[in-house]
């Protein structure tokens, strides 16, 4: 270990000692960055006559997950990376990866709601 580093016990002390509010933003911050990004793959025909969405998927650090929307039964599949996806579904088909914008309104969790109206919207609750 690294002069930088710390030990899982000053980790876990330091987590313990922080007030209600603080490891509740501290959280916040980690499921925002450690959040996966999300990518669509588009099919596109011979031409360029027609696009179609292919499926989506989540790229986290270490690994990526695919759900395939296109053919009668959904593909499921978790890969390396999403080049790894586009390597195997992609050899008889033009495939296209494009990486949506993230929505401003939800950096930070701007702008969601609360988790008494989230919860009030599940049915049966």
């Amino acid at each position: 270990m690294g002069d930088d580093e710390m030990s899982d016990e000053e980790i876990s002390a330091g987590l313990r000692a922080l007030s209600e509010a603080e490891f509740e933003e501290l959280v916040a911050r980690l499921a925002v960055v450690e959040a996966p990004r999300m990518f669509a793959v588009y099919e596109v025909a011979p031409g360029r006559s027609d696009v179609v969405a292919f499926g989506w998927g989540l790229a986290f650090a270490t690994r990526t997950f695919f759900v395939g929307c296109r053919d009668a039964r959904p593909t499921y599949a978790s890969l390396s990376s999403p080049a790894a996806l586009l390597r195997l579904f992609g050899r008889r088909r033009d495939l296209r990866l494009h990486w949506p914008a993230p929505d401003p309104d939800r950096a930070g969790l701007a702008g969601w709601p609360a988790d008494e109206e989230l919860a009030a919207a599940v049915p049966g609750r």
